[in-house]
């Protein structure tokens, strides 16, 4: 997904995925515009075709067996609908040190390892996935989300959805280091990683703005 870059970016991976066939899809918008973050993994939903969606973002690298060993989780319990692993964060960034500590708290501590759980809870409190690139979910589950997260809160689109798909089924944490994130000054969400009143009204919102319909 192209959302509008001005470095050349788009010209660069459209050649290297020009050999691919039909396997890797570049997805860009209309006339090089920026549409935002949930409008471009919108987009990008709207353009996939498996029964799994992965995510990777701009700043993060996979593991070489990031997706052979989240897949596996899925395969074997159909009643999991998000899997993720655990994450390396790395970067010079000042925050990095808060960052270590935040994920160390509530991500490695807060949550059941290896085993089939009800996010719900969690999710009421914190945002325990450690980012997109961390995850793997269910395709049919991820069509039905609302992507239109408050405009109060851009930067944390990925616990707006994961709120949501913890009321279609169970999370699964798997206790491996399996993709790198990094953390640095200009992170997106390093915007709002502290902003408490953000937190509680994204929470406040949800619960008044979006009931699912898990039928």
């Amino acid at each position: 997904m192209d959302d509008g870059s001005t470095d050349g970016s788009l010209d660069v991976i459209s050649k290297c995925c020009a050999g691919s066939g039909h396997r890797i899809k570049v997805i860009s918008h209309r006339n090089n515009e920026n549409w935002g973050l949930a409008r471009t993994y919108a987009a990008g939903l709207d353009g996939s075709e498996g029964k799994y969606i992965a995510f990777l973002e701009a700043d993060d690298i996979w593991c070489n067996n990031h997706l052979s060993e989240l897949t596996q989780v899925l395969e074997r319990g159909p009643e999991v609908v998000l899997v993720y692993g655990d994450v390396q964060l790395f970067g010079g960034s000042s925050l990095l040190r808060i960052r270590k500590h935040f994920h160390h708290v509530v991500i490695k501590r807060m949550v059941p390892r290896n085993c089939v759980f009800n996010a719900r809870q969690h999710l009421s409190s914190n945002n325990i996935i450690p980012g997109f690139s961390s995850a793997l979910v269910r395709s049919r589950v991820m069509r039905k989300l609302n992507f239109c997260v408050p405009r109060d809160y851009p930067a944390w689109l990925d616990w707006w959805l994961w709120l949501q798909m913890a009321e279609y089924g169970a999370f699964y944490f798997l206790d491996k280091v399996l993709s790198l994130k990094r953390t640095h000054c200009k992170s997106y969400n390093n915007l709002f990683c502290s902003n408490l009143i953000h937190s509680y009204r994204l929470k406040r919102d949800f619960r008044r703005q979006y009931t699912v319909n898990s039928n």
